[in-house]
């Protein structure tokens, strides 16, 4: 027994966050089995390989989807921020503003 043996090891931290019971995991949009650990943004599904992604909604509440509807949820986002610039812009015109068109674009 050498003298290092006497010290106590140090505990070893986990990395990866604590797994929760089958039935509290969400599942994959894909093929159904759950993910673990539940993604916060984006995760490969262990049983399938494909990305699953989260959407917030404004109160917060998170929706696990296919990348498809991912990217057609951003697009719509996209849209709506376009269309907003656009009647902004057109309002200034209207007016005779075109230092306030200008800022809209």
């Amino acid at each position: 027994m050498g003298f290092l043996s006497r010290w106590p090891q140090a505990p070893v931290k986990s990395s990866s966050r604590k797994s929760l019971p089958p039935k509290f995991l969400p599942p994959c949009p894909y093929c159904g089995k759950p993910l673990d650990p539940a993604p916060k943004r984006q995760r490969k599904c262990k049983a399938c390989g494909k990305n699953a992604n989260v959407l917030r909604s404004s109160n917060r509440r998170a929706r696990i989807v296919t990348e498809r509807a991912f990217d057609a949820h951003w697009r719509r986002e996209r849209d709506k921020e376009w269309a907003a610039l656009q009647e902004q812009a057109a309002q200034a015109t209207g007016q005779g503003d075109l230092q306030s068109a200008r800022m809209a674009y």
